[in-house]
């Protein structure tokens, strides 16, 4: 798998422009296809996806309760942010891909080991089912766009970003932290965190293929490319040692 550079804000240098594709507006007859673009319309919007573990009510209970946490972490730090870019302003250095979210985490102060050992045993969870593991060597097939979000005490998201950054060794990288504790956290004051993670195009498509057919899937695709380039420079992490390969084309959506 070669690295996405597709959803790389960077004006010129990083990414070209999509070319040879005008129908990318075309309405189709899937009514998800249809719903999800419209829904795309606005400047500040992202393609966020999640999905449960099963059919079970456990399963949608587990998922609500993440969203929920995550709502609310999002709103805290609308308001709050102390460090980092402001939530409007990440898509600056990341840019528009299919994202997911990580499930939220509490820090324990001195715990980073921990953090270390469960994320190279078992990578780090998300709710669109898929498993982020550590990038490996030098090897850039597998890095992507992340985020990560936390409010609590700012001396421990900055412990968890550094074993982050070191371990997970984004390609393009923001964070957005508050030092306010949510009202949910009166009485324990603990840290909070989660990551919001890029999709590359094969998970993506093996995500929304029920949903979608290929026709529809890459022109999403494109229409959030072009989300992508209307925003400024990427913050692309080691760019003078990692060597960048567009795709062609989509081309995973037969793979899945």
């Amino acid at each position: 798998m070669k690295t996405n550079t597709r959803f790389l804000p960077k004006n010129g240098s990083i990414r070209k422009k999509s070319t040879g594709r005008s129908d990318v507006t075309k309405t189709y007859d899937t009514p998800a296809f249809n719903a999800i673009s419209a829904g795309m319309t606005g400047e500040k919007d992202l393609f966020i996806i999640v999905s449960t573990e099963g059919d079970s009510v456990a399963s949608y209970r587990k998922t609500d309760d993440q969203l929920a946490q995550i709502i609310e972490i999002l709103g805290h730090l609308s308001q709050t942010t102390s460090e980092g870019k402001e939530i409007n302003a990440i898509r600056d250095q990341v840019g528009c891909p299919p994202y997911t979210f990580s499930y939220v985490n509490t820090f324990y102060p001195g715990s980073e080991m921990g953090l270390v050992t469960g994320w190279e045993e078992h990578g780090m969870n998300t709710l669109a089912g898929q498993t982020i593991m550590p990038s490996v060597g030098d090897d850039a097939a597998e890095r992507r766009q992340a985020v990560l979000y936390g409010v609590g005490n700012i001396q421990h998201l900055e412990s968890i970003e550094a074993v982050f950054l070191d371990y997970f060794d984004p390609l393009c990288y923001s964070r957005c932290f508050s030092n306010d504790i949510l009202s949910s956290q009166t009485e324990d004051g603990l840290t909070k965190y989660f990551v919001q993670w890029e999709l590359l195009p094969d998970e993506a498509a093996a995500a929304l293929k029920p949903a979608l057919g290929e026709t529809e899937f890459n022109s999403l695709m494109d229409i959030l490319v072009q989300k992508t380039n209307n925003y400024g420079d990427a913050d692309l992490r080691h760019s003078e040692q990692t060597q960048l390969q567009e795709p062609k084309d989509w081309d995973v959506f037969g793979n899945v």
